[in-house]
């Protein structure tokens, strides 16, 4: 299923395809910095992570965000349950300030809301990521609050940004 907004962007699901952008993107030092990549990223990452996500379809969605039939980036959805789900995303950073983002968010939202029925749609970016809590603004996203960083992966000294938009079931 290929999930296309308006814009011309696009979510495929994770196919081998993919492989060599999402290395080359998530191996991008900008990239790791403001996600929850490991550092450094693997030589076989992105076909190891393809294969994981090939796998979980149905658990959890992750696809490659395309625009104009190139790999830009990731989203995802994961973390689903109790009619919620959590979204996550990066960009190729030559691709960024184009909105890219933004309409991928967009997409998984519409996805998670129309497709599987979820209510509520949260992300969690570093709250220093100003970028990022731009694109949840511009997607329909509200700040729920700003707390102390519960991933291993940052310092603990961190604050982390939640995130929530809510579905037209929530209404």
């Amino acid at each position: 299923m290929t999930e296309r907004d308006r814009s011309g962007v696009s979510l495929e699901p994770l196919a081998p395809r993919h492989a060599e952008a999402i290395q080359r993107i998530a191996g991008d030092p900008r990239v790791q910095a403001m996600t929850l990549l490991p550092e450094p990223y693997p030589p076989d990452g992105a076909e190891s992570f393809i294969r994981y996500a090939r796998g979980a379809w149905g658990r959890e969605f992750n696809w490659a965000v395309v625009a104009a039939g190139e790999t830009v980036g990731c989203a995802a959805l994961k973390e689903i349950h109790s009619g919620q789900g959590d979204v996550g995303y990066y960009i190729d950073p030559a691709r960024w300030g184009k909105g890219l983002a933004t309409q991928a968010v967009r997409a998984v939202c519409a996805f998670a809301f129309e497709d599987l029925g979820l209510w509520r749609v949260t992300a969690h970016p570093l709250a220093e990521n100003i970028a990022s809590c731009r694109v949840l603004e511009k997607a329909g996203f509200e700040l729920a609050e700003v707390i102390r960083n519960p991933f291993a992966k940052w310092s603990p000294l961190a604050r982390v940004a939640r995130y929530c938009r809510e579905g037209p079931r929530s209404r």
